[in-house]
């Protein structure tokens, strides 16, 4: 039996209701010739379950394990699939009807191309939060090492030939900016392109894991700080020199303690706050965020 040209793998833990509009936005796809792999990460919610149990479309498949997190639900998906590209959905977003198709004729014409994603459209009662992100037609290691550029996993497709040759998977350490560590894995390996126009929908409320900012700025922080270690193999196989990834290393390394001093400082826990400005300034001593939060402290 000839294989899917494309595998979308949607890893899943007690989504609920909303994981139904999930799937189908993956089977309403324009684009036809693909599997759905469901990983569902140990699962107890009884609407997740019952959801999960009544799906009749011959294109989707559902691995079960033991809950291990979502690196390791990617890796269980990625692991399984059978397709020449890949696409991934979070369990609360949505494709739109001509993402599969516009992400593989992209890949089909540009060869050197190992990931593509794409600009989200915001979707919920709470997308006042959502903070539009610069879409570069092509994008490098440094400057991906600089900041994740890349919104969601939902954005994204990869090319599955290089992604195996490579053994690029998700970290489970750098959980919840595993797929920040993704991309720099891939960058090293090839082009990270855009395409033109949005197709996913990223769906905002309270109960977003991104919404934890103090977690995300620690994970991102253990992320460079992988890189950090490796700079001078990262500087070789990237033909980058290594004064460009120091200095995006430090750049990164600042941005994120000054992101948790902001979060110390609006609890008022002032002590805390002003160690990981300390720490931020040792990175970047002149950033003009150091000017802002001593504003911010001299208002209080």
């Amino acid at each position: 039996m000839k294989n899917p040209e494309v595998s979308v793998v949607i890893p899943v833990y007690n989504t609920g209701i909303i994981l139904q509009e999930t799937i189908n936005s993956v089977l309403n796809q324009i684009f036809t010739d693909f599997e759905l792999i469901i990983v569902d990460d140990g699962s107890t919610d009884p609407v997740t379950l019952d959801i999960l149990k009544n799906q009749r479309d011959g294109r989707i498949r559902i691995i079960h394990q033991v809950n291990g997190g979502v690196a390791a639900a990617r890796n269980r998906g990625i692991a399984g699939a059978k397709g020449k590209y890949t696409a991934f959905l979070d369990h609360d977003d949505l494709f739109l009807p001509e993402k599969l198709k516009m992400s593989k004729e992209f890949m089909e014409k540009h060869p050197g191309c190992i990931s593509v994603y794409s600009r989200i459209i915001p979707r919920g009662e709470d997308n006042g939060s959502f903070l539009e992100l610069p879409v570069m037609e092509r994008i490098n290691f440094p400057e991906l090492l600089n900041r994740n550029l890349i919104y969601s996993m939902s954005c994204v497709m990869v090319r599955m030939a290089l992604i195996k040759k490579y053994r690029i998977t998700f970290d489970p350490e750098c959980v919840p900016c595993d797929d920040w560590d993704f991309h720099l894995q891939c960058a090293l390996h090839g082009e990270i392109c855009s395409l033109a126009h949005p197709v996913t929908e990223y769906r905002f409320y309270e109960g977003n894991q991104s919404k934890d900012q103090e977690k995300m700025y620690l994970a991102g922080i253990r992320t460079i700080h992988k890189y950090r270690k490796n700079l001078k193999y990262f500087s070789r196989i990237s033909n980058v020199p290594m004064r460009i990834l120091r200095s995006a290393v430090r750049f990164a390394l600042s941005e994120h303690h000054y992101g948790i001093a902001f979060q110390y400082f609006c609890r008022k826990n002032y002590r805390n706050a002003l160690i990981h400005v300390a720490k931020a300034c040792f990175y970047r001593p002149f950033s003009p965020k150091l000017f802002n939060f001593i504003r911010k402290k001299i208002r209080v």
